[in-house]
């Protein structure tokens, strides 16, 4: 019911399709708007989405999103930049951990990436090719980064991409079971100039 102060001028409440209200000491009246369904499929989807992007995002925020973020963006942490970069997999419930990014950028980073993890050594074991051209610098921070879905735990490790043109091997100490589902990750960092894409690899544990 719509009370109305006809000494005040106030209106509270609503009468017919106008709604009186008072902001800051100051009444005003505004039309009534009738509020929308704020639990349909696809709002609940998104905010599946967003979660699944928030908790990664704040499992490796001071490990890795904090040291590693090259150059500072204005007005933004590290941890919003990394929700910012993965929009996209907010916006579209089809993609997943194998979508997501650590950084956004044009370093260089590896190739032939892969991994494999067994529970009994507590590690996973990560294979990758660093590049060695373009911009690349043998100074230059790669990023390994194991998620671990199942257990919401994660490792990282951090190597000088070198020289060398073969194949490297990390161990990366994490948390995890038998039958547990990975995502591994690997970018670049080169402080105060430049970060790189991400790879992606997942992995289910094995024994």
């Amino acid at each position: 019911m719509a009370i109305t102060n006809i000494v005040s001028g106030e209106l509270r409440n609503k009468v017919g399709a106008m709604v009186g209200a008072k902001w800051k000491g100051i009444s005003y009246v505004r039309a009534y708007v009738k509020q929308k369904d704020a639990d349909t499929e696809a709002q609940r989807a998104v905010r599946s989405q967003f979660k699944k992007v928030t908790l990664f995002g704040s499992a490796i925020n001071e490990g890795v999103l904090k040291p590693y973020q090259a150059r500072a963006v204005k007005n933004m942490s590290p941890y919003n930049r990394f929700t910012q970069v993965n929009q996209e997999v907010i916006a579209d419930e089809s993609k997943g951990y194998e979508s997501m990014r650590i950084f956004s950028g044009s370093l260089p980073v590896a190739t032939d990436m892969s991994a494999t993890a067994s529970a009994a050594s507590g590690t996973v074991k990560v294979s990758y090719t660093p590049c060695q051209h373009g911009t690349a610098h043998r100074h230059d921070t790669l990023i390994v980064v194991v998620y671990n879905e199942t257990g919401d735990t994660y490792g990282f490790t951090t190597v000088d991409r070198g020289e060398g043109s073969g194949a490297v091997m990390v161990s990366v100490p994490v948390w995890f079971g038998e039958g547990d589902s990975l995502h591994v990750y690997l970018t670049a960092s080169r402080k105060g100039k430049a970060n790189g894409g991400t790879l992606y690899a997942g992995v289910t544990a094995g024994v």
